[in-house]
Parts: structure tokens; sequence; C-alpha cells
């Protein structure tokens, strides 16, 4: 296996590793402590769409003016996603910009608004 290889796999061990948590804990622990917190499903899967962050926020973005796919509380409670997600700190952009094109985003674009 070549180095970049054993990089993906770890990545990618790891990523499932988040999914698997995230689900445990929004879905499989509720089962587990019923009253404990009566967190209605709608909430549970939008806290886990943006615990997952990225991608998922984005799913849950298009799932939300789906109102043909899913009940209207679901289509509801993920139209908060729409315009309550958590912003992305400055510097893990940067950081993904160098990563992904090789340089930092100051020397690729002519200006950049870091707010």
């Amino acid at each position: 296996m070549t180095p970049d290889r054993i990089g993906h796999v770890f990545l990618t061990a790891r990523r499932l590793g988040q999914i698997i948590a995230a689900a445990s804990r929004f879905y499989v622990l509720p089962k587990l402590r019923p009253g404990k917190s009566a967190v209605p499903p709608e909430v549970r899967l939008r806290l886990f769409l943006e615990s997952l962050g990225g991608a998922w926020i984005k799913i849950g973005q298009a799932l939300a003016l789906r109102f043909d796919l899913l009940p209207d509380e679901y289509c509801s409670g993920l139209l908060k996603l729409l315009n309550r997600t958590p912003p992305v700190p400055y510097e893990s952009t940067r950081r993904t910009i160098l990563q992904e094109l090789g340089s930092f985003p100051e020397q690729i674009f002519a200006s950049i608004d870091a707010v």
C-alpha cells in the first residue's frame, strides 16, 4: 500500500467513526435512556446533520425544501439549516484552499474577505 492510500484509508475510517459517534449520540443513546431528554426526531435529525458539518448540512438544506419527500415537521426543522448554520473559521477555509489548490487564497485571488 502506498502512503497516499494508507492516508486515505485512515481518513475514511476516521470519518466513519465520526458518523457512527454522531448517530449514536442522536439516535442510539436517546433510545437507551427514554424520557431523559424528549428531543423531537426532526430536531435530532437537524442536530445530527449539523454535527457532521459540510456536505451533510447541504443534504439537510436540500431535504428542507422537499415537502413532497418528508413530513412537514421535518422540513420545517431542516429549514433552520438554511439560515442558522454555524460559521466556518477562516483559518480552516484557508487551510483547505491551500491543500486543494496548492497556494494560500491571498496568492490565488485578487481579493478575499475573511469574514
